[in-house]
C-alpha cells in the first residue's frame, strides 16, 4: 500500500499542550473532539490513519487531569465496553451488539458512553428501555457532565469504581475525552480499529491490544505496527444450497446507510443498477434508509436509460440483512458505491449470496474493500457488470464445497476468537 498521510493540526495541538488551566484545557479539548468535521477533507478520507502528535498527547492530558495509573490483567470476568455512543442502525453499534451477544450471559459487559457530542437523549434512551441500550449489556453509563473535563473525570471515576478485568474501547476517531480516561487502564484496553476510512486518536498508542475490523485497514496498520490484529466481523451463516434458483428472474439487493451511494467519483451508484437491470427479468432491492430526493434521482436515472423503475424497490430498514436476504431468495449482492460496505457484505457472503463489489479507479486506497474470502467479484466499471454477474451466479455454486465452507468459518472464527478472548499472544483467558 503507497505511503499514508497522517494528520496533524499543529494550531490545536499546541493549544492543547499548552492548556494550563482548567478554561483552557476545556475549550483545547472541545476543539479537538470537533475536528471530526475535518475527516473527510481530500487529503485525509481513505488516505490517512494515524494522529501521531495528538496521540503523544494523550498522556499528557491524562496526567493533567491527575488521572492515576491503574496496573491490571486481563480476562473477561468483568468486561468493559467504552464507546463514544451507540446508535439504532450503523455497522459500529452492530460490532458493539455482536460483542456483547457473544459473551455468556453470566459474563455480559457494562457498556460506558462519553457522549461527547451530546448526540444521546439518554434520559430518554433509558427510560424506554428500561436502564439498557436493548443491545443486551449488563448495564449502560452514559456521561452527563456539563464539561468534558467533567466527563473525562465521569468516565475515569466509573471504571475506577467499576474494576474492570479487560475493557474495550470502541470510541469515535476524535474522541479524546474517552481516549484519556482510558490511558491509565491501558494494561487491559484493547483499542478496536474501527474508524478505517479515517485518521483517529489512538491508533498508534501501546495499548494492550490494537484489534482492526477489516481488511484493508489492518494491512495498512501491519506496516507500522506488527503487533496489530486480525478480528474481522461477525456474521450469520447461510445454507447457499437453501437458495432456489430462478431462471425466469435475476433478483439483486444491496444495504447501506445512505452516504454510501451518494458520492461521485466520475460514476455514480445508478450507473451500476443500471448495468445490473440490464439484464431481462431482473429486479433490485435497495434495502436501508433512503430519502425522498435519493428515490427521485433513482427513479429518474432508470427511466432515462429505458428501465422500468418500478424494477428498483426501495425496501426500508430491516432488522436482519441475512434474514432478508432468504426471504427476497438474493442471487447477487451489489455493494454500496462509492463507498463500499463491510459488515453488510460479510453478512451477504456469509448468508452465501456472492458479491459484487464495484472500486472506482480514483478511490483512496483504505476505501478499497479487501477480504480473505472467495467470495466476491471485483469490478472498476459498470461495463464489466455482465461478466461479474456471471462469475457469480457461478461462484454461489461453489459455496458449499469443504474448502470454502472452510474458509468462512476461519474468517469468522477471529471475531470469536475476539470476543473470547483467544486473539492475540497475550489474550485474556475466557
Amino acid at each position: 500500500m503507497a505511503a499514508l498521510n497522517t494528520f496533524s493540526r499543529p494550531e490545536v495541538e499546541r493549544e492543547l499542550e499548552e492548556a494550563r488551566t482548567v478554561e483552557t484545557l476545556e475549550v483545547a479539548l472541545r476543539r479537538v473532539i470537533e475536528l471530526r468535521r475535518e475527516l473527510k477533507a481530500p487529503d485525509l478520507y481513505g488516505l490517512a490513519l494515524q494522529a501521531p502528535a495528538f496521540d503523544a498527547l494523550v498522556p499528557r492530558v491524562a496526567n493533567r487531569l491527575q488521572l492515576k495509573h491503574v496496573p491490571g490483567a486481563r480476562s473477561n470476568d468483568n468486561v468493559c465496553l467504552l464507546a463514544t455512543a451507540v446508535y439504532g442502525t450503523g455497522g459500529h453499534t452492530r460490532v458493539v451488539a455482536d460483542f456483547i451477544k457473544g459473551l455468556p450471559a453470566d459474563r455480559k459487559p457494562v457498556l460506558v458512553m462519553s457522549d461527547v457530542y451530546d448526540e444521546l437523549q439518554y434520559r430518554a434512551l433509558l427510560n424506554d428501555r428500561n436502564n439498557n441500550s436493548g443491545l443486551g449489556e449488563r448495564a449502560v453509563v452514559i456521561t452527563t457532565g456539563k464539561t468534558l473535563i467533567d466527563r473525562a473525570l465521569q468516565l475515569y471515576m466509573t471504571l475506577l469504581a467499576m474494576r474492570p478485568t479487560r475493557i474495550v474501547l470502541l470510541c469515535h476517531p476524535m474522541d479524546i475525552v474517552a481516549l484519556a480516561a482510558a490511558w491509565p487502564f491501558r494494561n487491559i484496553v484493547e483499542f478496536v480499529h474501527h474508524s478505517d476510512h479515517f485518521p483517529a486518536i489512538g491508533v498508534g498508542l501501546p495499548w494492550a491490544d490494537h484489534v482492526d475490523l477489516t481488511y484493508t485497514c489492518h494491512k495498512a496498520c501491519l506496516e507500522r505496527s506488527p503487533a496489530s490484529l486480525y478480528a474481522g466481523m461477525s456474521a450469520v451463516v447461510g445454507d447457499p444450497t437453501e437458495h432456489k434458483t430462478n431462471p425466469k428472474r435475476l433478483r439483486f439487493a444491496s444495504c447501506g446507510s445512505l452516504h454510501k451511494f451518494t458520492g461521485l467519483m466520475g460514476l455514480g451508484w445508478a450507473d451500476y443498477v443500471i448495468a445490473a437491470l440490464r439484464r431481462p427479468g431482473s429486479e433490485f432491492f435497495h434495502i436501508g434508509p433512503t430519502t425522498p430526493e435519493f428515490e427521485a434521482a433513482m427513479r429518474n436515472a432508470l427511466q432515462k436509460n429505458g428501465i422500468d423503475p418500478a424494477r428498483y424497490h426501495f425496501h426500508g430498514f430491516v432488522e436482519s440483512l441475512p434474514a432478508e436476504l432468504a426471504k427476497l431468495g438474493i442471487d447477487v449482492y451489489l455493494s454500496s458505491f462509492p463507498e463500499p460496505g463491510g459488515k453488510a457484505n460479510l453478512e451477504a457472503m456469509a448468508a452465501g449470496t456472492p458479491v459484487i463489489i464495484a472500486t472506482a479507479p480514483t478511490a483512496p486506497p483504505l476505501t478499497r474493500f479487501s477480504l480473505p474470502l472467495s467470495r466476491y467479484v471485483p469490478v472498476s466499471h459498470p461495463k464489466e457488470m455482465a461478466q461479474a454477474i456471471d462469475k457469480a451466479l457461478l461462484a454461489r455454486k461453489t459455496f458449499s464445497r469443504p474448502d470454502k465452507v472452510a474458509e468462512l468459518d476461519r474468517e469468522l472464527g477471529r471475531f470469536d476468537a475476539f470476543i473470547e478472548g483467544r486473539l492475540g499472544p497475550d489474550a485474556p483467558q475466557a
